[in-house]
């Protein structure tokens, strides 16, 4: 958690040096939200979320009915056998050089 939260801080804050990035950001809080004032607290709001918050998410927002379950199979012909492989589903998931291509969805 504290790795990916690391990376959102320092991915918007990087965003900011950036005149133009930064009056984007002001104009999406202004839109969004009504208050361009609200891009100053935007770290202290994503270090606010903790595990806790993202399995609630997950577990709200992340049914069997709207997620995708991808699998990367290797290139390699000896490792991926046929280049083909079935999840718990019974969706089949064909591999291409490395590609992944799902099926049956």
């Amino acid at each position: 958690m504290a790795r990916a939260l690391a990376l959102v801080e320092t991915g918007f804050v990087t965003s900011l040096q950036c005149a133009a990035e930064r009056a984007d950001q002001l104009s999406r809080f202004t839109t969004y939200f009504g208050d361009p004032l609200l891009a100053n607290k935007q770290v202290e709001r994503y270090q606010a979320v903790t595990v806790a918050h993202v399995n609630a998410f997950a577990r709200e927002r992340l049914g069997s009915d709207n997620r995708a379950i991808l699998w990367y199979l290797p290139a390699n012909a000896d490792d991926a056998g046929d280049g083909r492989a079935d999840n718990a589903q019974g969706d089949d998931l064909v591999a291409a050089n490395g590609a992944l291509a799902i099926t049956g969805i």
